[in-house]
């Protein structure tokens, strides 16, 4: 294949959401690989970008209303909340069952990441 082609992230995600978003096929490549090699680590690795609320107003935000209130500008690693239109960087959780986990608070807690 066409390492330049770009394909959609429904294509690399099964993800009709995201039809319109796309990637190149090294970035999918990149993707699979550190989802294979995170699933062999933590084979009950869960990673929930479901669960935000806005700092401001507490507004529960779903994956897509993230990405609607994203800029087109790659430098800018904030979204808007569509309810109050606060600014702010989103995080998402991942979590494991694994002895070997230790998340953001110590063993058997989730690891919180924001999206960058």
């Amino acid at each position: 294949e066409d390492p330049t082609k770009n394909i959609t992230a429904a294509e690399l995600l099964g993800d009709a959401g995201t039809k319109d978003k796309f990637v190149t096929r090294a970035v999918a490549d990149q993707i699979c690989f550190g989802e294979n090699l995170l699933e062999l680590v933590y084979s009950d690795i869960a990673i929930d970008t479901d669960n935000e609320r806005c700092p401001k107003c507490g507004s529960y935000l779903l994956d897509d209303d993230v990405v609607v209130g994203w800029a087109p500008n790659p430098q800018e690693y904030t979204t808007q909340c569509q309810a109050c239109k606060n600014k702010f960087v989103p995080k998402f959780r991942v979590q494991s069952t694994n002895q070997s986990f230790i998340g953001s608070k110590g063993p058997g807690t989730p690891l919180i990441c924001e999206r960058l």
